[in-house]
């Protein structure tokens, strides 16, 4: 149900929001996967967020702030490098949250994310969910519509299921 967005002026129509929208420049190294709940918004981001995704973060983050959610989780369980640029679009993204008294939650970050996330000292502005566990996709398939409940009550299917 997922609608391919590359860097085309569509992206920007009146058009209904779908319930997900997957982000890829063509060619890029990162999807990126907005989908939306009645209370929260859920980023996923697969691959690497770094420079070369850099002309998708202002679109993603304008999108993320016309839903107008409270609560943002970020998931980065299939994120497999973070640097510098991708860390401040996560800012970015968890500041227009807090801008409306809202909460984004990080989930799936691993070591290093998070040690970028404090060198620039914006580790702060996250609440870590150390409760949730990434699961591999290979071992998720073995149970066909298996879902988790994370730390922060949502309740998230699993990769091919």
């Amino acid at each position: 149900m997922g609608t391919l967005i590359g860097s085309t002026a569509s992206f920007m129509t009146s058009r209904p929001l779908p319930r997900r929208v997957t982000v890829d420049d063509e060619g890029g190294t990162a999807v990126i996967e907005m989908s939306t709940t009645t209370s929260a918004t859920v980023v996923t981001v697969a691959g690497d967020l770094d420079v070369s995704e850099r002309e998708s973060f202002p679109q993603v983050v304008t999108r993320v702030n016309d839903l107008r959610r409270r609560l943002l989780l970020i998931d980065l369980c299939r994120a497999d490098f973070v640097d510098s640029a991708g860390a401040f679009f996560l800012v970015s993204l968890a500041e227009r949250t807090l801008s409306r008294d809202g909460l984004t939650v990080l989930r799936g970050a691993d070591d290093r994310c998070l040690f970028v996330l404090d060198v620039i000292g914006a580790l702060q502005l996250f609440h870590v969910d150390e409760q949730h566990f990434c699961v591999d996709p290979v071992v998720a398939g073995a149970w066909p519509g298996a879902s988790v409940l994370d730390g922060a009550g949502i309740e998230t299917p699993l990769p091919g299921s």
